[in-house]
């Protein structure tokens, strides 16, 4: 069996159940491979873990693999996990009404996570596409796990977390009004980076990660029923009928591609939030940081 140590944003969330059921299925282990996972905190850190060959791959936002090309790093997305807006915003104030364009934002406070998360990105791009009229709006960042205290201490109005929390929150009453989805077009929001040099030096191992991967998101697809009862497995803390919720509610919008192969426009609009924000300058030659082959051929051969 070959290790490989995957870094990933956060702690362990459903928006990576891909991941889980091919962990929990043993479709690494059918590959040959160690999946040795862990938490290695932002998506900025996640990247730094990779660079510094700590992490074989990266499971995070990955537009930092486009801010590491502007200073000489040399490392790819491989694949994707998560190409729709898995966020969505709750609240118990009854007056908030649901959040479906920029002008319903004036004067809401929201909790997010820190930047340079892709949900504080999210924000802030909505903010700063009308600066004037949207001067009273507020982002107010928080760790993983601390937001919700946010809105009990009334320090914020709205806030956006990702599932199982929002259903857990509805569970408890409160009020969804804000989905990403609503605001912003499909995105490489989650994807797996890694070092050119790691690739190059070991392609049969970057295909075999693809290629469970690509059974992960398969599964998630066409077998929901399987990808409920694993959820139910890996978090056993959250109610059964919240997470039936959570995984209805990210199955509806197809958080999920169904193949581990980037669409281009998706890492497009990526790659755009971030330049909309001037976090990125515009890259001549964007599709170059992209590595298809893994992919390309987990789908069309099945390898």
């Amino acid at each position: 069996m070959t290790c490989v140590r995957v870094a990933q944003w956060g702690g362990k969330h459903i928006v990576y159940m891909p991941i889980y059921v091919a962990q929990h299925l043993g479709y690494f282990k059918d590959q040959g491979l160690n999946l040795e996972l862990y938490h290695a905190g932002n998506d900025d850190l996640i990247y730094a873990e990779v660079v510094s060959g700590k992490a074989h791959f990266g499971i995070g936002d990955p537009t930092f693999v486009a801010h590491g090309s502007l200073k000489g790093d040399d490392t790819k997305v491989i694949a994707a996990i998560v190409n729709r807006g898995a966020a969505w915003g709750y609240t118990h104030h009854p007056e908030i009404h649901p959040i479906t364009c920029a002008d319903d934002c004036v004067g809401l406070r929201f909790g997010t996570y820190p930047a340079p998360s892709t949900t504080h990105a999210l924000l802030a791009n909505i903010k700063a596409s009308q600066p004037r009229r949207l001067r009273t709006m507020e982002i107010i960042e928080a760790s993983i796990g601390e937001l919700s205290p946010l809105l009990a201490r009334e320090q914020v109005d709205v806030i956006i977390e990702v599932e199982p929390m929002i259903s857990m929150a509805e569970h408890q009453g409160m009020r969804v009004v804000f989905s990403a989805q609503d605001l912003y077009p499909p995105m490489l929001y989650t994807g797996v980076t890694a070092r050119s040099d790691y690739l190059h030096g070991n392609p049969e191992v970057a295909q075999r990660f693809v290629s469970a991967i690509q059974e992960g998101l398969t599964t998630c697809h066409r077998e929901p029923e399987v990808l409920l009862s694993v959820a139910q497995s890996i978090f056993p803390a959250v109610p059964d009928s919240c997470m039936s919720s959570a995984i209805e509610r990210m199955l509806s919008i197809r958080t999920w591609p169904e193949q581990a192969l980037i669409q281009a426009s998706s890492w497009h609009n990526a790659l755009k939030l971030r330049e909309d924000l001037g976090q990125l300058e515009p890259l001549p030659d964007a599709a170059s940081l992209l590595e298809q082959q893994f992919a390309y051929r987990a789908i069309t051969t099945g390898v």
